[in-house]
């Protein structure tokens, strides 16, 4: 016979067991929670010391990766930005100084030594977090390097701009060019330096020309809009693994299946952001699955496709507002060689969180080097991935390098910039590369 006194019952134990469950699960958080925060202070802590010696034990590297660290915990890199998604907003430190419009310090000193009367060449110098010089103080960038380099050769009436944003891929910073432009703010060379974005992004995607983690910005797309229940879903789907990523019981579970069941931990993962692939033959990582197949269907191509057409398109706009452009394929630890000790150790570590990312990375950079020597290209496209060949050591991650060999690629790219800076003085003994 029906009870509502039953059903009463039956509902308070319920809910009672659930309580309990929740306590046991806060309890069990709260113990766990210093011990976590502990092992990741201590990890952080072992990385910003490994990564700093590779500075020849400069003293201030690692006072320099802490004050990284903490700018990119507290999320000053990559605020909204209308357009182009992120942007840099400003900052004062002892190592890192952003100014008002989003923008790294450059070394300029000379520029604004020079006739006062007279307006400074101006390159504005567009790239993803190793143009913007993680790893590298304010002085020590790619685009203070080159504002050096020029001094040294005499050109002292010029302005570097760096437009270097962490993450940004080619078409963002054409965004962020145009943008500029239409405020009236017209440079006299623009000098492009990607690679990694742009192919990483592809990797993540399964597609060439979009953003890093652009699937993060389809599934956010409108998810608070009070209009569109549908939303909910992934409104409480993202707070959930959101708290499930942030909790010290969930970093707990996911380091263990990392260390127990990666290949497992990695296709799960990957069905998260991206439709769910089968594997052929056994359990692979998500990625490389991905890798493999985006590979054999011409993914690297499109990639270098895409590029050739952004750079058209600041060929284009040079034409109309006068200024010139040039572009790099920048650096990467997988076209680097010899590697040193400590960069072989970084591959292998990467190939655990990117795993098939090197032999896309490698395609792609191929393709970019038969359009860069290809006659009658069009564009000036400049593959400068071996750069860094036989300097001792330079990756202290798969992409960002130190100040030392940000001074090597500065002065490559130095040799086409001062022909058109100065083309007068310095065409006669300095050869343009193509």
């Amino acid at each position: 016979m029906f009870s509502i006194r039953g059903l009463w019952n039956h509902i308070v134990t319920a809910w009672q067991m659930v309580g309990m469950m929740v306590i046991i699960l806060v309890v069990l958080d709260l113990i766990a929670a210093p011990f976590v925060y502990f092992h990741e202070k201590r990890q952080k802590e072992r990385q910003q010391a490994v990564r700093a010696a590779q500075y020849d034990g400069a003293k201030w590297a690692l006072g320099m990766f802490r004050e990284q660290d903490a700018l990119l915990k507290s999320g000053r890199l990559d605020v909204w930005h209308a357009y182009d998604y992120w942007t840099a907003v400003p900052y004062k430190g002892k190592y890192f100084n952003i100014d008002s419009d989003g923008l790294r310090r450059t070394f300029n000193q000379t520029a604004r030594a020079a006739a006062p009367a007279e307006r400074p060449f101006r390159i504005f110098v567009f790239g993803g977090s190793t143009l913007f010089g993680l790893g590298a103080r304010d002085d020590y960038t790619i685009p203070s390097f080159l504002a050096k380099d020029l001094s040294k050769d005499g050109i002292h009436n010029v302005e570097v701009f760096n437009y270097g944003q962490p993450g940004y891929s080619s078409t963002q910073e054409v965004i962020s060019l145009l943008l500029q432009l239409k405020r009236g703010n017209i440079p006299d060379l623009v000098i492009f330096c990607d690679g990694v974005n742009d192919t990483v992004a592809a990797y993540q995607d399964g597609a060439a020309g979009l953003t890093l983690q652009e699937y993060n910005r389809a599934r956010e797309f409108n998810i608070l809009n009070p209009q569109l229940p549908a939303k909910r879903v992934a409104l409480y789907t993202a707070a959930l693994l959101t708290f499930v990523n942030a909790n010290a019981l969930g970093k707990l579970m996911r380091a263990a299946m990392l260390d127990l069941a990666r290949p497992l931990y990695e296709r799960i993962h990957g069905w998260l952001p991206y439709n769910r692939s089968k594997s052929e033959g056994g359990m692979k990582p998500y990625w490389a699955i991905v890798a493999s197949r985006e590979i054999a269907n011409g993914l690297p191509r499109q990639v270098v496709e895409t590029y050739a057409k952004n750079m058209r398109l600041v060929e284009q706009a040079g034409k109309d507002a006068g200024f010139k452009s040039v572009f790099y394929w920048q650096p990467v630890i997988y076209s680097k060689s010899p590697l040193s000790d400590f960069e072989k150790e970084t591959v292998l570590d990467s190939e655990l969180t990117y795993a098939g990312l090197d032999r896309l990375m490698a395609a792609t950079y191929a393709d970019v080097r038969q359009a860069a020597m290809a006659d009658g290209a069009g564009i000036d496209l400049h593959d400068i991935s071996d750069v860094l060949n036989d300097e001792k050591s330079c990756f202290w991650d798969p992409w960002h390098i130190t100040e030392t060999c940000d001074a090597v690629v500065a002065a490559r790219i130095e040799k086409n910039v001062l022909p058109i800076v100065a083309p007068e003085e310095k065409s006669g003994h300095i050869q343009r590369l193509r």
